[in-house]
């Protein structure tokens, strides 16, 4: 039951750093499939926290958050994808990721705001 709770209380951000590093650490692009493997590892997420899923759509939360966060990383322009399926670091991407969480939580909520 605590590795459950710990999988629902996963927001987007908390894989807003680690996905845009990931992509830089592999020369700017992957696949969903690379990411979302490497970021698996990364968490030490187990095959039981991969199985959990939300109430009502059945949908597995980890990789619903993980899509998530890659929407809102190219909604503020730090990902783009070209190419159906592969996600791509951009410069500004690059520029945030220098400047840390707090920068690139903040470039996402600025475009948010005015995607509003």
């Amino acid at each position: 039951m605590e590795s459950r709770v710990s999988i629902v209380q996963l927001r987007k951000d908390d894989f807003y750093l680690p996905i845009l590093r990931l992509l830089d650490s592999l020369g700017g692009s992957a696949s969903i499939e690379e990411m979302e493997q490497r970021l698996v590892e990364e968490f030490a997420f187990t095959d039981a926290d991969l199985a959990v899923a939300h109430e009502k759509s059945g949908t597995p939360i980890i990789p619903n958050k993980i899509a998530w966060s890659r929407s809102y990383l190219k909604e503020a322009g730090l990902l783009a994808n070209e190419r159906r399926g592969i996600w791509v670091l951009t410069e500004l991407g690059r520029n945030a990721l220098a400047g840390g969480t707090e920068v690139i939580r903040e470039c996402v909520a600025s475009a948010m705001r005015d995607y509003s």
